[in-house]
């Protein structure tokens, strides 16, 4: 694999970089408090060129973990914004609906979000699509909680078409917030990512026109199964960048240890510290080869792939938060260092989309097939 960035993706990475120390890193912990990314913190990322499809999927990779080590709840509007809806929206559009939302998108007009299913177990879903004689769809049923629900303008719903269980049986439909029969509910709160809140999406006869229906007839399934592994993508990045920050702050504490001791202490301390930094570097590469695969457009070949990053990227970040407060002793729970936030953000990274026993049955999956 070629990791010689190019330069638009080093100057995504640096334009992210640059917006997160100015402008996230001040604000990270009254967004964590708050529940809430303020509008000019949107409006900026917009402006930088973060809400659109600027870069590839490595470009995306090496911004959003750099947004994320600042601040996993912005990453999180970002990931899910561009690495999810506009991506798809960008694959499986047509040329209307990409001139319609992805120019809105980029300029921060409109936030997207996407209501998944479980792909293993689609004939349990919980929407239900009947198709209209127009060619559009009459949606009942109530989504699982949605990351970025509560923040989003317009939602991407996969749905089970009526009277059709075969997996191709899927639709997958754009839904405006202010639908009628449309319903946004607050979901729980969450252990962390507390910035960008879930919310539950309630369709009581929601009548999705046929202009709004995302792809080609029986592709449901397809797009299902490519949103998931721009998922998995996105919660990687995240997950570097979380995993990134509690590396960094342990690493000035065991500096600033080592000028006041010595012998085994330090010894254990320093020992923690190298195999934090093993662990986030192993972790970049596979993301990094995923994010390449995806480019290189190596379909099923990249599902496992990503599903390789993902998992190990997610688990990184909760051992390096948890290490990173058993490093700095009782120093670990204070509120200002921010390494609680972290471990919270690591956990709630960890537990988005799918488990790690899904990502693990992918893997196994894809070594058997061989």
């Amino acid at each position: 694999m070629d990791f010689d960035f190019n330069e638009e993706q080093t100057r995504h990475k640096i334009s992210a970089q640059q917006f997160a120390k100015r402008e996230l890193v001040p604000r990270a912990s009254a967004i964590d408090t708050s529940g809430e990314i303020p509008a000019e913190v949107v409006s900026g990322l917009a402006a930088t060129g973060l809400l659109g499809l600027d870069s590839d999927r490595v470009g995306f990779v090496l911004a959003v973990e750099e947004i994320a080590a600042a601040c996993a709840s912005t990453a999180r509007l970002v990931s899910t914004h561009v690495g999810l809806f506009c991506r798809t929206i960008e694959r499986f559009g047509d040329e209307a609906l990409k001139r319609s939302l992805l120019e809105p998108a980029s300029s921060g007009a409109i936030i997207g979000a996407v209501a998944m299913l479980d792909e293993e177990h689609l004939k349990d879903a919980p929407l239900v699509a009947d198709r209209q004689e127009s060619g559009g769809y009459v949606v009942r049923g109530e989504t699982a909680p949605v990351a970025l629900g509560q923040r989003a303008d317009v939602f991407l719903v996969f749905a089970r078409e009526a009277m059709n269980e075969e997996k191709d049986g899927l639709v997958a439909l754009l839904v405006r917030r202010d639908a009628p029969g449309l319903t946004v509910k607050s979901a729980p709160m969450r252990l962390g990512l507390r910035g960008a809140p879930q919310a539950v999406l309630s369709f009581e006869g929601v009548l999705v026109a046929a202009d709004h229906v995302l792809g080609a007839s029986q592709a449901g399934h397809e797009m299902l199964v490519s949103a998931h592994a721009e998922a998995r993508l996105a919660i990687a990045a995240e997950a570097l960048g979380v995993g990134r920050a509690a590396y960094e702050k342990a690493c000035l504490q065991v500096k600033q240890e080592q000028q006041k001791q010595a012998g085994a202490g330090l010894l254990g301390m320093q020992t923690q510290l190298a195999d934090m930094s093993v662990e986030l570097d192993a972790a970049r590469l596979l993301v990094l080869r995923a994010a390449q695969l995806g480019d290189a457009g190596s379909g099923s070949t990249s599902v496992a792939e990503g599903a390789v990053g993902c998992l190990f990227a997610t688990e990184m970040a909760t051992r390096a938060a948890h290490k990173a407060m058993l490093l700095h002793g009782a120093r670990g729970a204070d509120l200002a260092l921010g390494l609680e936030r972290h471990l919270r953000d690591a956990h709630s990274v960890a537990l988005s989309d799918e488990r790690g026993e899904t990502q693990r049955a992918l893997i196994a999956r894809s070594m058997l097939q061989g």
